[in-house]
């Protein structure tokens, strides 16, 4: 029953985003997080101190991955235009350059993860930080599925 009360939530968040102006994604977005945040504090069974503590920690990372998300984007976005200029405006060194920095970004976000969790030890028992690491990817793969069952059923419409 909580299955199907989050899916139906989530589904209802995440069908209204495609379809939304971009502030209106980014209340929509909010609204997922607020959900997933309602999930996390139920599937970790945190008591009140252990939630304080743990979103405190929790929002700040986050805010930092979603910087390092941004600058990922930014570097995508570069390497977009060096393609759409065709082969021969192509060039090696700016794909090496961009590279070099995608890579980067992508090992600061690993070690960042890292401490992030090892950092939840002196908050939570290392069950709870298990469970954590685990509701994340099954989060974000139930986030995907009604995605894409959502995009499947627009696609059926038409």
């Amino acid at each position: 029953m909580k299955y199907l009360i989050t899916a139906i939530l989530i589904f209802t968040a995440v069908s209204s985003i495609a379809q939304q102006r971009p502030q209106m994604r980014e209340h929509h977005r909010d609204r997922i997080e607020q959900l997933k945040k309602i999930k996390l504090i139920e599937v970790l069974n945190l008591n009140e101190d252990e939630s304080i503590r743990f979103f405190s920690r929790y929002n700040e990372f986050h805010k930092q991955i979603r910087e390092f998300q941004k600058s990922k984007e930014k570097i995508i976005d570069e390497l977009h235009k060096i393609v759409k200029g065709g082969e021969k405006e192509f060039s090696d060194q700016k794909y090496d350059e961009l590279m070099k920095k995608f890579s980067s970004i992508e090992n600061e976000a690993d070690k960042l993860k890292s401490q992030f969790f090892k950092s939840l030890e002196d908050i939570l028992p290392k069950y709870k930080i298990a469970k954590l690491i685990v509701f994340e990817r099954e989060f974000a793969r139930e986030l995907d599925e009604l995605v894409m069952n959502r995009r499947k059923m627009m696609r059926d419409r038409k």
